[in-house]
């Protein structure tokens, strides 16, 4: 399971990597400098690329509305689709399948 980070953290790794591209240093000399260890800023700005910069707006967001419909089983027989839903003739299923040599 993988840890969280606390947003100060998080904010504080943002703010290395906007002052370690603004530096025109190589990672290793930026790091020496800052304390820090060359995996973690590759880590963390391979992160912090990967998530979007502003979060999402409400606006985003599509209404969803559920509907209970009744189940249903789908039956895949070679290339024969059936459907079968609650209240089904089960002589008549018993005799499909037997046509289609199931």
């Amino acid at each position: 399971m993988g840890r969280r980070t606390s947003k100060e953290g998080m904010e504080y790794w943002r703010q290395q990597i906007e002052l370690y591209e603004a530096s025109g240093q190589t990672r290793e000399v930026y790091s020496a400098e800052h304390g820090i260890k060359v995996h973690n800023l590759d880590y963390w700005r391979r992160k912090l690329s990967q998530r979007p910069a502003v979060p999402p707006s409400d606006k985003s967001w599509i209404p969803l509305r559920i509907v209970e419909e009744e189940s249903t089983l789908d039956l895949n027989v070679g290339k024969v689709r059936i459907t079968v839903r609650p209240g089904f003739d089960r002589e008549l299923l018993s005799e499909v399948l037997r046509v289609l040599a199931v």
